[in-house]
This record gives structure tokens, C-alpha cells and sequence, in this order.
């Protein structure tokens, strides 16, 4: 908590103004432009298909298994959370020594999901941008209104709202349907909010991950994932492993570039004066 509340702090100048920004297209146009950047490097990007599994053999990694096609690697960087990376190894063609306790690491790091429910309003809610929630009668931890911060012509003129709460996926409020989740957040908003009325709403949206936030346990720094495993040339880069920052794309853009930098100073050390690397 303390860490969280410093990072948040560093918005704010001496004075106590705070300073936000945001990236104009948001994370599809970073995506989009990363992308771009890796194609014109001559790098392959195969979308709508799974990594489904990762081949391992002798001392390392051999390969990605995708869609039923065998992708040779000697390097292979796992992004996801460490939850799911378990069932990347979890056949027969992940024979390697060091698997079973590497699985047994990486499942035990347990995560909480995500329900975002999503406004689209004919009018503003109020002048907060994001509004931070302790009440415990209330269904979400915060109400952030995105178009105090990025105007509304940029949205067709609507005033977009969204309401975030981290909870277990078992949970009533993260198995009810979209309509349930709206229908039951209505009276919570209006209470908090006494002017706001249905007919604001002209659309809603609700959004779910399964695994968006690490649970931070005591000791965690001991337990949390290394990013190089015991399996040589197989790597693990995820939200679980930016302890004791927060989850945030900056650090997602820290952690790939610390672990590409990790690969790359491994791929030197192992490749011989005068060679090329790949």
C-alpha cells in the first residue's frame, strides 16, 4: 500500500497539482505501432492462434507448439500469467528435470479477476476523474469517468464511464450476465450519484479477465517468479513479476525490455566472437 500510494503521488508537483496524460488511440495504438516496428524488422506476428505448448529437449527449450504446427525455438518468452504458463508444459514433450518444481512455483501464485462495467452517458457524471471507492456497500472500488481526461469529442461525444472491481472469478458478481451486472449496479450509482438517471446510459459494456491482479502474499518477494527459469533458454515476463510496483503498462513495457535484454545478454555470452545471433 505504501508503494501504491507514493507511485500515485508522483502525479502530483510540489504544489499538489496533478499531471496525467494519455496515449491518444489508447493501448491498440501502442499496440498497433509496436507491431509495425517489429514487422519492418522482418518479425512474424501469427494472431488467432494459441501458443499451446512449449517443447523442451535435452537441457532447454526446443520449440512453441500452435494450432497443431510445431514452431522450432531456442529461446521462447512466456507472457502470460504463471497460472497458465503451468498448462504450456504440462504434456509429454516437457520432459525436462526442472518442470515439475517450475509448475509447482508458477501455479502458486494466485490471482483475482476483473469485472469493468462500462458507460456510455448522454451527459458528464460529475467532474471527477477517477474516484477512489472505501465503501463497502458499494459493488466497485472505483468510479473513473475516462472523458474528464480525454474529452468526449473524441468519443462521439459521449461521456464514458467505468465502474472497476478486483474480485475472486467465482464470485456472484463476476458469473452474473451483462445485463444482471447493469441492472444491479443501477441503484448503487444512483446513491452515490443522486441527479444520475437510466436514461443517461445509451449503451453499457461489461468486461472481464480472469487474471488481472497478483495477489501479494507476505514474503512475496521470495516466492514471486523469476523471469530466467532452470529450463535454459525458457523465460517468464508477467504482471506477477513487477512486485513491488503495481500492475500498469509502463511496467509491462519495464519488464519486456528487461526480459529481451536478459535474452540477449544470455544469447552473447553463449554465441561465439564473430558470430551472428538469432
Amino acid at each position: 500500500m505504501d508503494t501504491k500510494l507514493h507511485l500515485r503521488g508522483g502525479s502530483r508537483t510540489r504544489s499538489g497539482k496533478e499531471t496525467l496524460y494519455y496515449i491518444k488511440g489508447g493501448s491498440e495504438a501502442l499496440l498497433g505501432a509496436l507491431q509495425r516496428r517489429l514487422e519492418s524488422l522482418g518479425v512474424e506476428i501469427l494472431t488467432g492462434v494459441a501458443a499451446d505448448a512449449v517443447h523442451t529437449e535435452g537441457a532447454g527449450v526446443s520449440g512453441v507448439g500452435a494450432g497443431g504446427v510445431f514452431h522450432p525455438a531456442g529461446q521462447v518468452l512466456v507472457t502470460v500469467a504463471p497460472q497458465l504458463a503451468v498448462g504450456l508444459l504440462d504434456h509429454d514433450g516437457a520432459d525436462h528435470p526442472a518442470v515439475p518444481e517450475l509448475q509447482r512455483r508458477w501455479s502458486a501464485t494466485d490471482y483475482l479477476g476483473n469485472l469493468c462495467l462500462v458507460l456510455e452517458n448522454n451527459r458528464k457524471l460529475s467532474d471527477t476523474y477517477w474516484l477512489n471507492v472505501n465503501d463497502p456497500d458499494f459493488p466497485f472500488v472505483g468510479v473513473i469517468e475516462h472523458t474528464n481526461l480525454d474529452r468526449p469529442e473524441r468519443y462521439d461525444g459521449k461521456h464514458v464511464v467505468y465502474l472497476s472491481k478486483y474480485l475472486p472469478t467465482d464470485a456472484e458478481l463476476y458469473r452474473m450476465s451483462d445485463e444482471e451486472v447493469f441492472a444491479y449496479s443501477l441503484p448503487h450509482i444512483q446513491r452515490m450519484f443522486p441527479g444520475f438517471d437510466r436514461s443517461w446510459v445509451e449503451r453499457f459494456h461489461v468486461w472481464r479477465a480472469e487474471h488481472a491482479q497478483p495477489v501479494i502474499t507476505p514474503h512475496y518477494s521470495r516466492a514471486m517468479p523469476a523471469v530466467e527459469s532452470r529450463v535454459r533458454g525458457l523465460y517468464l515476463s508477467s504482471m506477477a513479476q513487477v512486485f513491488p510496483e503495481d500492475r500498469g503498462t509502463n511496467y509491462a513495457v519495464r519488464a519486456g525490455r528487461r526480459a529481451g535484454r536478459l535474452i540477449a545478454d544470455r544469447l552473447r555470452a553463449a554465441t561465439p566472437a564473430g558470430s551472428a545471433y538469432v
